[in-house]
C-alpha cells in the first residue's frame, strides 16, 4: 500500500541530507517549517489508521497565492482529475476582514465527481 511507503519514510534522515545548516536562515526556517507541517500531516494521518492512500506530493502548486501552507488534491480510484482540493489561507480573512486567522478549506469538484460516478465503475449513470 502506498501510504505504509510514505509514511515510513523518515523525515529526519531528510533533514540531515539536505544540510540544513548550509542555508540561508530564512531558506532554514521555510524548510524546517515544512519538513515539520510534513511530519505532522505524516503522523497525524498514520495515527487515525486511513484506508486511504496518502502521497505528499512537494511539486504540487495551486494557481491562487492565498495559499500560505499545505494544499492537498483528493481523488476517486481511476479518476484522472482531483474531486477535491483545498489547503491552508492564514491570510486570507485578514485581507477582508482586517483581524487575522488561521484557516483552512477545500472545494468540491462536482461537476468531476459527477462524471465519475457515471464511469462503469460505479455504475450510477441510470
Amino acid at each position: 500500500m502506498l501510504s505504509s511507503l510514505v509514511l515510513n519514510f523518515d523525515l529526519n534522515s531528510l533533514k540531515n541530507s539536505l544540510n540544513i545548516n548550509s542555508l540561508s536562515k530564512n531558506l532554514q526556517k521555510s524548510l524546517s517549517s515544512i519538513l515539520e507541517e510534513t511530519y505532522w500531516i505524516f503522523n497525524s494521518w498514520e495515527s487515525k489508521k486511513r484506508r486511504i492512500d496518502l502521497c505528499i506530493d512537494f511539486s504540487l502548486l495551486r494557481d491562487l497565492n492565498y495559499y500560505t501552507g499545505f494544499v492537498f488534491q483528493g481523488y476517486l480510484q481511476d479518476s484522472p482529475d482531483p474531486v477535491l482540493t483545498g489547503g491552508t489561507y492564514d491570510h486570507l480573512y485578514e485581507m477582508f476582514s482586517g483581524v487575522q486567522k488561521n484557516a483552512s478549506g477545500y472545494a468540491l469538484m462536482v461537476n468531476t465527481l459527477e462524471s465519475s460516478l457515471k464511469t462503469p465503475l460505479f455504475n450510477l449513470s441510470s
